[in-house]
């Protein structure tokens, strides 16, 4: 057990400990199992600018209600504001637990636990004239104690963060932020490390005069300079401090405003940390100080270690950093591993190391202890390629290739034959394999080897083969699929009188003329008929002398129009425009369909053609298709006229459109409806 003296002695340690170092956590049990944390809560955030002196009331809070029986801690304010006294209800607090000297706090009297919500309240001072600023209030170095003053155990003990703090607001001053923006750097030692400075301002966009405070591990980082301000200007006297005091021109707010440059000295973590920054322009330096920015972002950790160099040769198929840090593993990366055979060594810091083969295209030097350098060949893997027939080709005998390297062969050759490379796939797969044939011989490339082909050679007559497509192949029916070189060859079309015909023929992929002295037979001069392959197409379509497009209806916001195709009716087929069958008007005497478009459709006779099927027919005054003729088919009628509709929908649809114009003049209007009326009161 301690004694309150050993207490006292603690306290006072953590005082001396807290004057000569940075901001830091002081605690009996460094676990924090229990998680609570501390703020501090002004009864107000901002006074006025006053003559007379103001006092605001800071109250320090544990996340939670804790038992304690001793506490100290640091208070920290700005230096315009004073600690004027203590107090605290729960603990008992009053002046007499302040060092005034040292603005601390301390208290170990307690006659046993005490439980409480607070660590007590703190008067401060805003004296008379301060100027208008943020002001910076918070405590630190928070130690607590309990059970007759033992360390904290398990989940009783409790830890502060570094430090509470918050602003206190004088008058309406500028709102300056200052920041660090380098985060997360990594280094090696003797490197440069640039910590860079921000700074922004609610409206301004200019500084003129400034102080930077900034706090740093000088066991691991050596100060170099402080670029964007004259070098005496900065204080690095003291280590692990730096202070910069700067004015003149204006300078611009932003990212970078100041940089700071070390260098990695040591391994391990180095926090930097700006401490401190106050602004002014050039009006203010008039008859105001500084004014103090918040801090946005307070602190930077560089990672130092000591890393070696890595080389190797040709990136273009190897992948690795051309770093690693002392003591780790350290992998490189072949490209292609699946198509070539590799070789990797290595030596570190000059001497031959061993190089792990993890086979996956990776290789690893564990413990690295000196600089790298890889020696790295590779040769393409190599394939079988294994020769297939179906039709009884004599074969070549299979062989290798080899990846990265084309592989060639001829085709054979035999009389009366054409012999071809029917396919070349991966073996065992339905996989394609690319490749090319020039004047005989068969080209893959080598970046096409990457596993075992086979190549399956036919053999076919070499007389000309005929085929037939498009859309009239049918009407050709029963012609000869196969032509003499050296022979016409005549291809017979039997034609309908519906359609107009077009025929066309390619030989060996070569359009060539063909005449038509006679009708339906088209005939290829024997000068084009060589060995190969004979295409012709045979196209149809609609013949258009009856096709017509005129207006038909008005629409809201658009036009129909009527398509009339003025032809026969066809028995058992009917006629279609883009795929729609068409509806047959015997009061038209021709297939229509209406079209909505905002101008007149242009006609294409490839728009139209003839299917197996029966025309809906457009008949009778039914208009709205209920049954019966009533003064509602009339009506929709002049609802269609007057442009009730933009298009056609469930209940309005084509024909009923088409059956609205009664009197088959082409287009509907009022005629239409006094059509319908007249056959209502006439029948």
């Amino acid at each position: 057990m301690k004694s309150r003296k050993a207490i006292a002695f603690l306290l006072s340690f953590v005082v001396a400990f807290s004057l000569c170092c940075p901001v830091q956590v002081l605690a009996l049990d460094e676990t924090n199992e229990s998680g609570i944390t501390f703020t501090v809560e002004l009864d107000k955030s901002s006074v006025p600018v006053s003559t007379t002196a103001q006092t605001v009331y800071m109250t320090v809070k544990p996340s939670e209600q804790i038992t304690i029986d001793g506490f100290s801690y640091y208070v920290t304010c700005a230096k315009s504001l004073n600690v004027s006294g203590f107090s605290g209800e729960t603990l008992g607090l009053s002046n007499e637990n302040w060092e005034s000297s040292n603005d601390f706090c301390s208290k170990s009297e307690f006659e046993g636990n005490v439980q409480t919500n607070d660590l007590g309240t703190i008067a401060i001072t805003v004296p008379g004239d301060t100027p208008e600023g943020i002001y910076t209030v918070g405590v630190s170095n928070i130690y607590l104690t309990a059970n007759n003053y033992e360390v904290w155990e398990g989940n009783e003990s409790a830890e502060s963060p570094a430090y509470a703090t918050t602003t206190l607001t004088v008058g309406n001053p500028s709102a300056y932020s200052a920041g660090i923006s380098t985060t997360n750097t990594a280094v090696s030692i003797e490197d440069s490390v640039a910590i860079s400075i921000n700074a922004t301002h609610t409206t301004a966009t200019q500084f003129a005069s400034s102080e930077i405070i900034l706090s740093y591990d000088s066991s691991k980082l050596t100060y170099v300079s402080t670029t964007n301000v004259d070098s005496s200007r900065v204080n690095s006297s003291t280590a692990g401090t730096l202070k910069i005091e700067d004015c003149g021109a204006d300078k611009n707010l932003g990212n970078g405003i100041y940089t700071v440059n070390f260098t990695a000295a040591a391994k391990g973590e180095a926090t930097v940390t700006l401490t401190g920054a106050a602004f002014s322009d050039k009006k203010n330096a008039e008859k105001k100080d500084l004014t103090a920015a918040a801090i946005s972002t307070a602190s930077t950790t560089v990672k130092i270690s000591k890393n070696y160099s890595v080389s190797y040769p040709n990136e273009t198929y190897i992948s690795g950093n051309t770093q690693v840090e002392e003591g780790q593993n350290y992998t490189l990366t072949v490209l292609d591993y699946a198509n070539y055979n590799y070789t990797v060594t290595a030596t570190m810091g000059g001497n031959d190391t061993t190089v792990i083969d993890n086979e996956d295209g990776t290789y690893t030097v564990n413990e690295v202890s000196g600089d790298l350098v890889f020696s790295v060949s590779r040769s393409g893997k190599t394939v079988d390629i294994t020769y297939a027939t179906t039709t009884g080709v004599t074969l070549p005998k299979n062989t290798t290739a080899t990846y990265g390297t084309d592989f060639t062969f001829d085709l054979p050759t035999e009389d009366h034959y054409t012999i071809t490379l029917d396919s070349a796939v991966y073996t065992g797969t339905e996989t394609t394999v690319e490749y090319s044939i020039e004047s005989g011989k068969v080209t893959i490339k080598g970046d096409k080897l990457t596993g075992n082909i086979t190549l399956t050679l036919n053999k076919v007559q070499a007389d000309a083969t005929v085929s037939v497509e498009g859309t009239g192949a049918s009407d050709a029916a029963g012609y000869v699929a196969y032509a003499t070189p050296g022979e016409a060859y005549t291809l017979t079309v039997t034609e309908d009188s519906k359609y107009t015909y077009s025929v066309t023929v390619k030989v060996n992929g070569n359009a060539k003329n063909l005449t038509n002295d006679v009708s339906g037979q088209y005939t290829l001069a024997a000068a084009d008929v060589v060995a190969g392959t004979i295409v012709f197409t045979v196209n149809k379509t609609v013949k258009s002398e009856g096709i017509s497009v005129a207006a038909y209806l008005t629409l809201n916001g658009t036009s129909m129009w009527l398509i009339k195709n003025e032809t026969a009716k066809l028995d058992g087929s009917v006629y279609t425009y883009k795929g729609e069958n068409m509806y047959w008007s015997d009061g038209y005497n021709a297939y229509c369909t209406l079209v909505i478009a905002e101008s007149q459709p242009t006609m294409d006779a490839a728009d139209f053609a003839i299917v197996t099927g029966t025309a809906n027919e457009i008949t009778g005054y039914d208009v709205n298709k209920t049954g019966k003729v009533d003064a509602n088919d009339a009506q929709l009628v002049y609802n269609m006229y007057n442009a009730q509709y933009s298009g056609f929908t469930e209940d309005v649809t084509i024909i009923k459109y088409l059956l609205a114009d009664a009197n088959h003049s082409g287009a509907v209007d009022t005629n239409d409806v006094a059509a319908v009326i007249s056959s209502i009161l006439n029948s």
